[in-house]
């Protein structure tokens, strides 16, 4: 009985103990929105010879009312750059090329999420795909000549007439589309490559 009595005690004190006045001032506490403009920082990639390391900033864009993710890369005894910048949207996956001369990235620059190649030293980037529907995850081949992609496949026609008379809804366990497992080749010379299911 007295455990039990103990055990009652310790549990109803860790449950109160959060919901207790702070003893911490009120200028010290962070806002609401000072907490929602905190940076914060993920999807680190360490390029393969170790000489860099490409990483995800999120920051907040208030006017936009939206978050907005680019990558940055940082090298040993070098400040940090912000690699891309993509309005409206966001960079988000960097993943480097095996002989870490490319990152790749996904971005919507207007076009859905597509694949892009971006040297780690700066400059514009170049639009590896153009898929419908967008790409939803990506990797290098071992050799670096080839990358695999995987996307969403097209909308059936009775979707796209549903949307054009309802809008937009779907149906739950009955609007499916499947994924699909694509091979690009690495041309980092063009900008139009036509991939191959």
């Amino acid at each position: 009985m007295v455990a039990s009595r103990r055990w009652i005690v310790g549990a109803v004190t860790m449950v109160t103990l959060p919901c207790m006045p702070h003893t911490v001032p009120a200028q010290q506490v962070p806002t609401v929105r000072q907490w929602l403009s905190l940076r914060t920082v993920g999807a680190p990639a360490v390029s393969p010879d170790g000489a860099a390391i490409a990483y995800t900033v999120t920051s907040t864009e208030w006017e936009a009312n939206r978050y907005d993710t680019e990558i940055w890369v940082a090298r040993t005894g070098a400040e940090p750059v912000q690699l891309t910048s993509t309005e409206k949207e966001s960079s988000t996956l960097p993943r480097w090329s095996p002989d870490s001369r490319w990152l790749g990235f996904i971005a919507d620059r207007g076009e859905g999420r597509q694949v892009y190649l971006i040297r780690p030293s700066g400059g514009e980037a170049k639009r590896l795909t153009s898929i419908k529907g967008g790409v939803t995850d990506f990797a290098w081949a071992p050799d670096g000549a080839t990358i695999a992609l995987s996307a969403v496949g097209p909308e059936g026609d009775d979707i796209v007439a549903r949307r054009k008379t309802y809008g937009e809804f779907s149906i739950e366990n009955a609007d499916f589309r499947l994924t699909r497992l694509w091979l690009v080749r690495a041309d980092t010379g063009s900008a139009s490559v036509q991939p191959r299911e």
